[in-house]
């Protein structure tokens, strides 16, 4: 069974909130989904999946701020 992981950064929570319904309705839906705060992973855990989703609340004039914009910026090279 593939897994999918919801990565996600949160200021307030909610965003957190957010990758956790996304999980769980993965998860009811017969998959394995897993809610995993950026700061807990690195790029290189996701070769090995078919599957991501990222999240995070966007700042200012819709940019990444944070572990986030790292994350990401990781990803594209």
């Amino acid at each position: 069974m593939d897994k999918i992981n919801v990565i996600y950064w949160s200021t307030s929570g909610n965003t957190k909130e957010m990758a956790e319904s996304i999980a769980k309705g993965i998860n009811e839906g017969g998959k394995s989904g897993e809610a995993i705060d950026v700061s807990e992973i690195t790029p290189d855990i996701l070769d090995e999946l078919n599957v991501f989703a990222l999240g995070c609340p966007a700042m200012g004039d819709e940019e990444l701020d944070s572990d986030m914009d790292e994350f990401v910026s990781e990803l594209e090279g």
